[in-house]
């Protein structure tokens, strides 16, 4: 590679090379693409030896995972490992969470224990239907039937099994699931709603009781998202043509970096729109919506 100073094998399997910029990364073939082009497994870091660790734990891994030893692993194990070695590096954090947080809440507990191997479309389908009649809802109980779905799939691509249990199943319907009522405010209650965000000290006429209070009333007004919100600039804001632009949202997602116990468990970061339309968004501003973003000027300057 241009940006690469040196190049060394790692005892024969895979290569260990040091970057112009002195970080080193660790590179091993893991296959092949449909164009027949071999498919890399990329390791950085910032000394040579952190990068070999990588992919000498990666080769451990991949060892573990030998035919003989799927047959006697769980479902939960198999999924584990087919979410960090090949669904982590490509997803963004907040998506990763969710199919994590899927398995913990919706496999483990069920078919997690069951040999990976043994599994049968009645103990799916038996699954999915006690999803069901808990409570729970279409998004949730489609989202379980994806997740098994894509990682029996990849068993199957890996070699570790001859068909995927899922075959039969029918995947969710939606019309076969009660729709949650959205319920919005009346009138009245947007009035009170307003009252409170702009109520003030009695004490003083200049002193907000709810410092932020305009926050609430332009997400009211607006529909945008929390950490939408939080991602927006000044420089978002378009007075001329009444308009907020929204290129990206703020959200918070497990630190999986965490190094010591101290560390927060949980970190903020912000996410680029996730198409190019959205990125160019433009939402309009009412009055209302107008008037919050003139009183959180004055709120963070002190200026009318």
């Amino acid at each position: 590679m241009a940006d690469e100073k040196k190049d060394k094998r790692d005892h024969g399997e895979g290569s260990v090379s040091q970057r112009k910029d002195g970080s080193w990364t660790a590179r091993i073939m893991i296959g092949h693409l449909a164009n027949g082009n071999p498919k890399i497994k990329a390791f950085y870091g910032k000394t040579e030896n952190e990068v070999k660790k990588k992919l000498r734990d990666y080769k451990k891994n991949i060892e573990a995972f030998s035919s003989e030893n799927v047959a006697k692993m769980s479902l939960s194990v198999y999924m584990q490992n087919w979410l960090e070695v090949y669904k982590r590096p490509n997803l963004k954090p907040t998506s990763y969470d969710r199919l994590d947080d899927n398995k913990r809440l919706h496999v483990d507990s069920s078919l997690g224990y069951m040999h990976v191997k043994n599994i049968t479309a009645d103990d799916i389908q038996k699954h999915l239907t006690n999803l069901s009649e808990r409570g729970y809802g279409y998004s949730t109980v489609k989202k379980v039937y994806m997740l098994l779905n894509a990682c029996f799939n990849h068993a199957i691509a890996n070699g570790d099994l001859q068909r995927n249990p899922m075959a039969p199943i029918e995947s969710p319907k939606q019309k076969e699931y009660k729709r949650k009522e959205v319920n919005i405010l009346t009138d009245s209650e947007i009035m009170r709603f307003t009252d409170e965000a702009y109520k003030k000290f009695e004490y003083s006429t200049d002193i907000y009781v709810h410092r932020l209070g305009a926050v609430y009333i332009l997400m009211l007004n607006t529909g945008i998202r929390v950490g939408e919100l939080i991602a927006l600039k000044w420089s978002d804001y378009n007075e001329r043509e009444k308009t907020i632009q929204v290129s990206g949202n703020v959200v918070t997602v497990k630190n999986r970096d965490k190094k010591t116990p101290d560390d927060p468990s949980y970190v903020q970061v912000f996410q680029s729109a996730k198409t190019i339309s959205s990125q160019g968004r433009k939402i309009p501003l009412n009055k209302a919506a107008m008037l919050a973003i003139q009183n959180l000027k004055t709120v963070n300057t002190g200026n009318p």
